[in-house]
């Protein structure tokens, strides 16, 4: 049997998805990036969503996702 201590998100892959097209409520479309987080040690993947691929938009979402999901933060 394998146990393991490691805190949840301690070994973490990052992946991204090509631009897609999203419909805003007022209509107008615009691109979207989808970020998916994997977490090696817990197996658990959350997803977020981010308006461009700049190095400030990945800071922010990782930022904000543990900040807003406890979920994320415990797997």
């Amino acid at each position: 049997m394998r146990v393991d201590d490691s805190p949840p998100f301690a070994v973490t892959d990052v992946y991204f998805t090509g631009a897609l097209s999203i419909r805003e409520s007022s209509g107008s479309e615009k691109k979207v990036y989808i970020f998916l987080f994997t977490c090696a040690s817990k197996r658990n993947v959350h997803l977020e969503v981010a308006p461009n691929l700049t190095e400030d938009a990945f800071m922010n979402l990782s930022d904000d996702s543990r900040a807003e999901s406890p979920s994320h933060t415990q797997c």
